[in-house]
């Protein structure tokens, strides 16, 4: 006869205790064990192997030795929790996460469990952690069972820090699908069918939107879609429209995905409104197609509705909005800006006028200096290097070739410019010849001739002894090196970043130097930059290559700008490089150098960087002005007209571009910046400290370490002080203990090692709640409790003698699992949770005592030893009448499970979008008997 096991109860196979998972049949067992990891999951035919129902034991010591004190007790309680990977509460990814988000960057995953499908424009602002807060939802979605698979779209250039994020933080493996990774992917998956055969992947928006490609994907794209950098897949309103057909397919592409009413979308951008109303549109009417008739103003109370519906789905904030109004300490450092000043010498004045003078006869198209000559201007200014390498190059281009020369097509125009303005981020070396114009054949041999005469002549302008700038650079670095700064020097172009590094590292005694620019394919990149934030002593010089898509504020904490951003965006991307979620320093500080008598510093200073300070000082962000181009070339053509003199005045247009800009950016910050939400949230709070609380935070996990591993025989001391660290280290000493214990938990093998909890450079191991080693500590002292081994650190019953109770009290650590389904067609879930019950007298006739009496237990501190056989007996009493307790047991279960429905219901309350499915109601059913793991007694101390 076939018996029927239930999803979460018990059974018994191969001598061991094993919870039945969902899917089981019987003929067919799926569990894992009881007091094992969810890798271990096995299926057993009931044909051949015989398969008992089976409940778990309570504790049953023999001896008084085998009753512990209230520390063994502690320890047993922490490695259950740490054990759980299925927590019960209603965010049920919270046990598997290898990092502990901030509260601030749950307001997106508590705004998406509200929504179904999931439509989301998270726009927060550089370096508050979009990535986090994107996989948070990602995870959650995937540990609820609603999806199964994704996507993320983005730049290549930030693929792997996607991959690398899904993996360390969130456990999620996910292939890069990029031009070099896609022919082999394809060779892997029957058929070629990427999309349909690997469930997470991190996409080449640029690669997949060719239509030889995209209609493959739009077949096989899965259910939900991150889309990164969604303001590069915007379509500008057409009076603006000058990105060409690239932004265009994305567009098109994004529409297409966004037409299945059930797929989740989440865009994602720091700057997701740029002044055009249009393109900030296109990607609203992505969320919904209703968002295409929102009025264009949406300020006063007339269009409150308006405001409220829309905040459903977006989601836009400063620094100043997550420091200030979510309650925690500021995980934020102080950024500390400065400006640091150089001056011409007399041979660089010469050397400009004569460059003026070249431009200003062979430079002009209609009139107007090219784009060319811009980019020339630009090298000069980087540095003698990428100065006379840029004349070299464009004396031997095609535009001063003898013979016709084709003009470029309007692809190579649009990437030539796009780069000159800081569009692209990985530094160019050379002048795009089809930027410069082309001049008539009879004069081409005399240029050719000036020019390399002019790179001669710029480059014995370089040196530590004849460059001024690099100069002003060192006695920065030196006052940085001071206090300890590990520092990066952004720099434009990649000459520029080589002779730099070259020139500190002969400066710098005792300081590793590198230079990591664009051309090194970013593979490249990552393991030197890991490689050099080893060294204790360390300087990063870098082209904007760096400057997104890889996280530096482990390793770095101070940003020298070399050469001056020509987009205000990048000049903010750099420093959000070190001033961002997960900065050790408390402090970080940034430094522009400015020539004080160049004549394209100041003009670039005065425009743009000090126009953009204005604008972050008065609404906390940054802001991108599409129109930059335009706005640099009428400055520097009117410089090349007055012998360098610099206007006092900006002109009258571009002054308006930027104060149109604020006035936008200020409204749509102040309008979306969620400032309403809290309220919303408020309810919430409730159960998400409750979901944090029952898996288990950092002080959980130190608390397991330093209590747990020493109980090992290992030995702990204070790490090394570093002034302005907001984390402090530890040193872990594993001399003596056995070679299979430390492999049993994971420790590499080193005499000492430099323990953290949150990422820090100077940490052999950083150790969180899902790391090989503490999911093992806990794993070994659970084993040793549930078994009784002789002389077991954690123990499953103690006793202490305090001052802090009356009369006896008896603590009980339950286990509960339970059975979840969230959703229509859904297999129930297995959660499980710790909970703590207590009762003062004796067990026969028990007083229960409320939660937070029961809490204030956790606090009791020894006042005297215990007799052995007074903890002995008195286990014993409580075991005795067990029975009688199990009532109360079963009504807590049955309590919690209410509560956890209600809890779950209130944070998927979803409201579905007009032909989508509709979510089911939460069911939350207590699987018993209760688990009955420990009991800790507490001695009334009456002495003095």
């Amino acid at each position: 006869m076939s018996t029927d096991f239930a999803p979460g109860s018990l059974v018994r196979v191969r001598g061991r205790d094993w919870v039945v998972l969902p899917g089981s049949t019987p003929d067919l067992v799926k569990a894992r064990p009881a007091a094992g990891r969810g890798e271990e999951e096995t299926a057993f035919l009931t044909a051949l192997e015989k398969v008992t129902t089976s409940s778990f034991p309570p504790p049953d010591p023999k001896t008084a030795a085998e009753v512990g004190d209230h520390a063994s007790s502690q320890l047993l309680r922490d490695a259950l929790v740490i054990g759980f990977r299925s927590g019960a509460g209603p965010f049920r990814s919270f046990a598997e996460l290898a990092c502990t988000p901030r509260d601030y960057q749950l307001v997106p995953l508590l705004m998406a469990l509200k929504l179904d499908p999931v439509r989301l424009l998270i726009a927060d602002d550089v370096g508050i952690g979009k990535t986090i807060e994107t996989c948070l939802i990602l995870k959650e979605l995937l540990s609820r069972g609603e999806i199964s698979r994704f996507s993320v779209l983005c730049p290549p250039i930030v693929a792997e820090q996607w991959q690398i994020e899904l993996k360390s933080k969130f456990n999620i493996d996910a292939e890069l699908v990029l031009p070099g990774t896609a022919a082999r992917l394809e060779k892997r998956c029957p058929g070629g069918d990427i999309f349909g055969h690997l469930p997470f992947t991190v996409v080449s928006t640029d690669f997949i939107k060719a239509k030889s490609r995209r209609d493959n994907f739009l077949q096989r794209a899965p259910h939900c879609i991150v889309v990164d950098e969604a303001h590069g897949c915007a379509q500008p309103s057409a009076a603006l429209r000058t990105r060409g057909a690239s932004s265009q397919q994305r567009h098109e592409l994004l529409l297409q995905l966004a037409q299945d009413v059930d797929r989740h979308l989440i865009l994602v951008t720091a700057t997701p409104h740029s002044g055009d109303d249009g393109a900030f549109r296109s990607l609203l009417r992505l969320l919904d197609r209703r968002f295409e008739t929102l009025p264009d103003e949406l300020g006063g109370e007339g269009n409150r509705p308006f405001r409220e519906d829309l905040a459903r789905n977006l989601i836009l904030r400063r620094r100043s909005d997550v420091t200030e109004g979510f309650g925690d300490n500021s995980p934020f450092p102080t950024r500390i800006t400065s400006e640091a000043n150089w001056e011409l010498i007399k041979a660089q004045v010469v050397f400009l006028k004569r460059v003026q003078a070249f431009l200003r006869e062979h430079g002009r198209t209609n009139g107007l200096l090219s784009h060319g000559g811009i980019t020339l201007l630009r090298s000069i200014a980087s540095s003698p290097e990428a100065g006379a390498l840029a004349l070299r190059n464009l004396s031997q281009s095609p535009a001063l070739a003898d013979g016709a020369v084709p003009p470029a097509d309007q692809a190579e125009d649009e990437e030539a410019i796009a780069s000159l303005h800081d569009e692209i981020p990985d530094g160019a070396d050379t002048v795009d010849p089809s930027l410069f114009p082309i001049p008539a054949p009879a004069r081409r041999a005399d240029i050719r001739a000036l020019l390399l005469d002019l790179a001669g002549q710029c480059e014995n302008l370089a040196g530590a002894k004849k460059d001024p700038k690099y100069r002003a650079l060192l006695t920065i670095v030196r006052k940085l090196r001071e206090n300890n700064h590990q520092i990066i020097v952004f720099c434009r172009y990649i000459p520029t970043a080589h002779a730099v590094a070259k020139l500190l590292g002969q400066d710098l005694r005792g300081v590793e130097v590198e230079a990591i620019t664009g051309d090194l394919p970013p593979e490249d990149r990552r393991e030197r930059v890991e490689a050099l934030g080893r060294h204790p002593q360390r300087l990063l010089v870098a082209t904007d290559c760096l400057s997104e898509g890889i996280n530096l504020q482990y390793r770095f904490d101070a940003v020298i700008h070399y050469d001056l951003a020509w987009n205000p965006t990048r000049h903010e991307q750099r420093e959000g490089r070190v001033d961002r979620f997960g900065q050790l320093r408390t402090e970080v500080h940034c430094c522009t150098l400015l020539g004080k008598d160049h004549p394209v510093d100041q003009r670039v200073a005065k425009v743009l960087n000090l126009k953009q300070g204005k604008i972050r000082a008065s609404t906390g962000v940054s802001c991108h002005v599409p129109e930059i181009s335009q706005v640099v070339d009428s400055f520097l053509n009117a410089s090349l007209d007055k012998d360098f003199g610099l206007f006092d005045e900006v002109p009258t247009e571009a002054d308006l571009l930027w104060e149109e800009q604020n006035r936008r950016m200020d409204r749509s910050r102040s309008i979306f910046a969620q400032e309403s939400l809290r309220e919303d949230l408020a309810p919430l709070t409730d159960s998400l400290r409750e979901s944090q609380e029952a898996t288990g935070g950092p002080s959980l996990v130190q608390r397991l370490v330093e209590t747990g591993l020493p109980t090992l025989g290992f030995t702990f001391s204070p790490g090394p002080d570093e002034p302005g660290c907001r984390q402090k280290l530890l040193v872990m000493r594993c001399k003596g203990v056995h070679l299979r214990l430390r492999d049993q938990l994971a420790i590499p093998m080193a005499d000492t090692l430099v323990l953290a909890f949150e990422p820090h450079p100077n940490a052999n191991l950083v150790l969180h709640r899902t790391h090989p080693t503490v999911a093992a500590l806990g794993r070994h002292l659970m084993d040793e409790a549930l078994v009784n081994l002789p002389g077991a650190h954690a123990q499953r019953t103690g006793a202490i003698t305090t001052r802090t109770v009356r009369e006896l009290t008896t603590l009980l650590l339950l286990r509960i699992r339970y059975q979840l389904v969230t959703g229509h067609n859904q297999a129930p879930l297995i959660a499980e949770e710790a909970r703590l019950l207590a009762f003062s007298g004796l067990a026969d006739e028990p007083v229960w005592l409320d939660e937070v009496a029961t809490q204030a237990l956790l606090a009791a501190e020894p006042a005297a030893n215990t007799p052995g056989g007074l903890k002995l007996q008195g286990v014993r009493e409580v075991l005795a009448h067990a029975a009688g307790l199990t009532p109360r047991l079963n009504q807590l279960a049955s309590e919690r499970a209410e509560a956890l429905r209600v809890s779950h219901q209130r944070v998927r309350s979803a409201t579905p979008r007009r032909g989508s499915r509709r979510r089911a109601q939460a069911e939350v059913k207590p699987i018993l008997p209760v688990d009955l793991l420990g009991i800790t007694l507490f001695f009334p101390h009456h002495g003095s």
